[in-house]
């Protein structure tokens, strides 16, 4: 699926206005802080978010923050100004509707970095499957149908010198993909930690490497690292509230630094969180690649996959230059 398509998508949704606007004015919050409404998908990589909230940064820079969880990132972008203030997404996502809904990033999450697999491992269970090109012809199963993972695929295939039109995408959830792979359904899947972790408990699944990762390098391979996750306001929100995207940055930045000086707690806290038992998280790579302050540089990688790809049109991408409220340096 093109992504122009989700942008129809987000046009017929504000159109027929099936997102009901919950109160548009701010709402002040407990002594005095502001109310922010937030959407994120609760995982390994959104980890400051969560102990944001429940180590009480938020309230210490000033926020009351009233969080959704889940994983419809293309409806909380089309609610923003309505339903959320802030939302999570994914850099494809994203791209997809920054021109159109006029949105600015105000503080990043999960980055890519070299070598990593923290990220989107491309996990296989067919030995034969060694390397990119392998994936020709093949059923490869990824959480979303549009975005920066599902065009790397078709990315790193076609750099292997493959046909990226016969590798048949199929969208499963991360929870599903490990019973997928097993059950020759799939003989590839694009998976995200904490759920990568127990697919290779199985010793006959292998990783072979970060997908996204792999492809934006190839597109800018002196760019150390490169936004994974992202959080959005509308550019109106941000203008109105300077003092409150900053805020918001830098709970999110001193979530980070407590997750790394307090490894065993924050990962006590992600099992607790997300029902997974510590054994498993025992192989979780860490730190995680959080990185809450996101410049242009970090951004552009991920625009010029969609566009090298097809899967974004040239009149349909934004600029890039004047989208970091927080600064771009």
């Amino acid at each position: 699926m093109k992504i122009y398509k989700l942008l129809a998508v987000i046009a017929s949704m504000l159109l027929v206005g099936t997102l009901a606007a919950c109160g548009g004015d701010d709402e002040a919050g407990a002594d005095g802080r502001t109310k922010i409404r937030l959407a994120f998908t609760p995982g390994a990589t959104t980890l400051p978010v969560h102990l944001a909230i429940t180590e009480g940064l938020f309230e210490k820079h000033g926020l009351e923050v009233e969080a959704t969880e889940g994983l419809d990132l293309p409806t909380w972008m089309a609610g923003l100004d309505k339903q959320w203030d802030i939302a999570m997404e994914t850099p494809g996502v994203y791209l997809a509707g920054a021109k159109q809904l006029d949105l600015v990033v105000l503080a990043g999450g999960q980055v890519t970095t070299e070598g990593s697999l923290a990220g989107n491992p491309l996990i296989v269970r067919d030995p034969s499957i060694t390397e990119a090109g392998d994936l020709a012809g093949k059923r490869v199963a990824v959480a979303t149908l549009t975005g920066s993972s599902p065009n790397a695929v078709r990315f790193v295939v076609e750099q292997a010198g493959e046909d990226p039109d016969s590798v048949e995408l199929v969208q499963v959830p991360f929870e599903s993909m490990g019973d997928q792979l097993k059950a020759g359904q799939v003989d590839a899947v694009v998976s995200s930690i904490p759920f990568s972790l127990t697919m290779l408990q199985d010793p006959e699944n292998k990783a072979l490497f970060d997908v996204q990762d792999t492809a934006l390098r190839a597109l800018a391979p002196d760019q150390e690292a490169m936004a994974s996750i992202i959080y959005t306001s509308t550019r109106s929100w941000a203008d109105e509230h300077p003092e409150e995207a900053a805020a918001f940055e830098a709970a999110l930045q001193e979530a980070a630094e407590w997750m790394d000086d307090n490894k065993d707690a924050a990962i006590q806290e992600l099992s607790e969180w997300l029902q997974i038992p510590m054994d498993v998280l025992e192989t979780l790579p860490w730190p995680i690649p959080i990185q809450a302050h996101i410049t242009q540089a970090e951004m552009q990688p991920n625009l010029d996959l969609l566009l090298a790809t097809g899967a974004l049109k040239e009149e349909d991408a934004p600029d890039l230059s004047d989208r970091f409220p927080n600064g771009d340096d």
